[in-house]
């Protein structure tokens, strides 16, 4: 069975591109993103290199793109490259520095500072205009209006 002659490897770049920029501009480590993914901070350093112990390059699992996005507090498709075109030969967001510097630029201005998460039967506010600062206590927390209602 084959298939298309895609180049993946810069579709791997420009995940690793997007999770660096996305984990550095909420101020976290490699190791905090671990943390609240769930991961091993090796895992995060191997996807931003574009690396792999098994493969040329990285390929997350979709699994692993949803934990990311969930605690970087932001869509999946914000780590997904080229989304909204059809695939090409290679990822767009590669072709230049210019075209990798404007999708930065986007990223960066598509983040929200404060999203509601959900921890068991509350909601926590995380603010991450200030990393490091102390959430307020879910079980005290209420629900927002509007939040988590569709």
């Amino acid at each position: 069975m084959s298939g298309p002659e895609i180049d993946w490897e810069t579709y791997g770049h420009a995940l690793a591109r997007r999770l660096v920029v996305l984990r550095k501009a909420r101020g976290y480590s490699q190791e905090r993103l671990a943390q609240l993914a769930g991961m091993h901070r090796n895992q995060i350093s191997n996807i931003e290199r574009n690396v792999s112990s098994n493969e040329r390059y990285a390929d997350p699992h979709m699994s692993t793109v949803y934990r990311l996005a969930a605690a970087l507090s932001v869509a999946p498709s914000f780590l997904l490259p080229d989304v909204g075109v059809c695939v090409q030969m290679r990822s767009s967001e590669q072709e230049s520095e210019e075209s990798a510097g404007a999708v930065e630029s986007a990223v960066r201005a598509g983040m929200g500072p404060v999203v509601y998460v959900a921890t068991h039967d509350a909601f926590e506010v995380s603010t991450h205009d200030a990393p490091g600062a102390a959430a307020p206590d879910p079980v005290e927390t209420a629900v927002p209006e509007g939040v988590g209602a569709e």
